[in-house]
């Protein structure tokens, strides 16, 4: 691809949906404690791809985590709604209790709403979670629950640059309920300060001058410029 300039600016998608939050009367703020992001991929238990099967046993033990941390709060799991009869089944199999709700995606929408809706957002690595993070929400990255030791390392570079509170670096169980009580605790400013410059690193997004806006304004641009005379 040939290009003269590169504009960052973040999700469109999530910027669509900012505009329409704020003009919605939908603002209840952490109705869950937590909110887990489904990344359900069935193909992948079975795949030639050795990384492909390690992300489905990621996404099973990371969400056999979650069930036992149940307890008495209160968990929200944001399915993909790609294959709904299946991801439902498979998530009743895993979550018991009244502390658990699966909470289906009916609109393209559905799940920004959802994560406005948590105080905490988990993810092995979902776009989705990157977005929550752009949007001000309290994100922890579980990509590295298949380690043994305590080991930080992992395929995926951007979280290279993400502070240590917000990566769980172990798959002990004991870890990984340590680092999400402590960003449930966490005040939202002191988040927000440790986690700005990563966020800027990994999607460029602006409250104040959503993705649409820089789109609009850069084809305005381009439409003034190649204007005839």
């Amino acid at each position: 691809i040939n290009y003269k300039e590169v504009y960052p600016m973040g999700s469109l998608k999530a910027g669509l949906f900012y505009e329409q939050y704020n003009k919605s009367n939908k603002k209840e703020k952490n109705q869950y404690d937590v909110g887990i992001i489904s990344e359900y991929r069935p193909e992948q238990e079975y795949s030639d791809h050795i990384s492909m099967r390690d992300f489905f046993k990621a996404g099973f033990k990371l969400h056999k985590f979650m069930s036992r941390y149940g307890g008495n709060k209160k968990i929200a799991v944001l399915l993909s709604g790609k294959d709904s009869k299946n991801e439902k089944k498979y998530f009743d199999s895993i979550y018991k209790g009244d502390a658990f709700e699966l909470l289906d995606r009916i609109n393209p929408y559905s799940n920004y709403y959802n994560i406005m809706n948590c105080e905490v957002v988990v993810s092995l690595t979902s776009t989705l979670s990157y977005e929550a993070m752009a949007l001000g929400k309290k994100v922890l990255f579980c990509y590295n629950v298949l380690n043994n030791g305590n080991d930080s390392n992992t395929r995926y570079t951007q979280f290279v640059k993400i502070p240590e509170e917000f990566i769980l670096s172990s798959g002990d169980y004991n870890h990984f309920e340590k680092k999400i009580n402590n960003l449930i605790k966490m005040d939202s400013k002191k988040y927000h300060d440790k986690i700005k410059k990563y966020s800027k690193y990994v999607m460029n997004f602006d409250k104040c001058n959503l993705p649409q806006d820089i789109v609009r304004q850069k084809i305005h641009e381009l439409i003034l410029k190649n204007r005839t005379p």
